[in-house]
Order: C-alpha cells, then sequence, then structure tokens
C-alpha cells in the first residue's frame, strides 16, 4: 500500500524507549510512502526543543515519558503547532488515557508493540487526514476571496449610484 504522493510528510516520534525508537524507525521503509522519519524526541521537552527548528506534519507519541507526557505534550503541540497531526503509541490500555488522547485530537490510540501493518494502516489515516485538512483550507480560501469579490462589487455599485 502507497500514499502516492508528491509531498514527503515528516514523521516524528516521541519515546523514552530507545528500542521503540528504534524498532519505528527500521520497521518500514518510510521513503515507500513519502514519509520522512525525522530524529526521534527522547521525552516531551526534547520534542518540543526540535520542533521549534523542524516541525513534523505527524507525531507518533508515548503517552509515559519523563518531563512533559504524551498528553500535555499533545495538548502543547494542538496549541503551538495545529496543522501536526497526532497518533498515540503506548502500553497502556487504560480507557482515561485512549479518552483523553482522542479528546485532544489524537487520530488513533496503538497499544505496543505496533505491527508494521497497524503503523502504515495510521500514517494512511494520518495523511488521510492532513489532506482533507489541506482541501479544507483551499475551500475556504476560495470562499473568503469570493465573498471579498461580492463585496467589492456591492461596494461599486452603492458609490456609482451617487
Amino acid at each position: 500500500m502507497r500514499f502516492m504522493s508528491e509531498k514527503l510528510y515528516k514523521v516524528m516520534v516521541a519515546d523514552d524507549e530507545y528500542w521503540v525508537r528504534e524498532n519505528l524507525r527500521t520497521i518500514i521503509d518510510w521513503g515507500k510512502y513519502s514519509l520522512f522519519f525525522m530524529e526521534p524526541g527522547v521525552d516531551g521537552r526534547d520534542v518540543l526543543d526540535k520542533m521549534e527548528k523542524d516541525c513534523p506534519d505527524i507525531l507518533i507519541t508515548d503517552i509515559n515519558m519523563p518531563y512533559i507526557n504524551g498528553v500535555e505534550l499533545m495538548k502543547l503541540i494542538k496549541e503551538r503547532y495545529p496543522r501536526v497531526v497526532t497518533i498515540v503509541l503506548s502500553g497502556y490500555s487504560d480507557f482515561e488515557y485512549v479518552r483523553e488522547s482522542l479528546l485532544i485530537g489524537a487520530v488513533d490510540y496503538l497499544l505496543k508493540p505496533i505491527t508494521k501493518k497497524a503503523l502504515i494502516n495510521v500514517l494512511a489515516k494520518a495523511v488521510d487526514v492532513i489532506s482533507r485538512k489541506q482541501i479544507f483550507a483551499k475551500e475556504q480560501e476560495s470562499i473568503k476571496e469570493k465573498l471579498l469579490q461580492a463585496s467589492s462589487l456591492l461596494m461599486d455599485k452603492e458609490l456609482s449610484m451617487f
């Protein structure tokens, strides 16, 4: 399954476990799916520091990390980088973690260990969300331009009556 995109989407992983980060780095051929695997973050603070320099399109985050946990990280990212799509990857199947993550806006909540198929499916879902957001933004811009044109025409018509 390919995502068929001219754009290369950047993906960052946030997990305090080295082997999880390395497994995600090597589990798929990222380029094959028009994805670029960025240098992962080891905790929430590290991710925020890295995002200031180079912001990903997709963030895959663990829930339980030192300094800033995944839930707090997602809240901060939603506030600072609203276009970033988040995916939660956790060893906890606790309903409250799942619920809070989805309420914050995560596109999915996956349990460790993750399979190649599950990763590809959730990444396809994330790319679809990004595409739909881009289409919506273009439609909104088009509507805004049409409203400005209509407003301008009305103003011209009103002014020409005097």
